[in-house]
């Protein structure tokens, strides 16, 4: 787990883009791009990213907790 951004962001909607470069097992170069939106309320909001190493729609999820 790493943290990425631990600072304020304001109540509204948002929108989050989500990009990974890296090399496959097989030694060839990917890269993936996935866009998400929340909404941030007056509350604290703690999202996650979950990364995977299966292709398709799933390589990069977002979790909203």
């Amino acid at each position: 787990m790493q943290r990425i951004y631990t600072g304020n962001v304001v109540t509204g909607a948002h929108r989050l883009e989500v990009t990974v470069a890296g090399k496959s097992s097989g030694g060839g170069d990917f890269e993936d791009s996935r866009e998400f939106d929340f909404r941030k309320d007056i509350e604290p909001k703690l999202l996650g990213i979950t990364l995977s190493a299966q292709g398709g729609e799933g390589r990069i999820q977002l979790g909203d907790g």
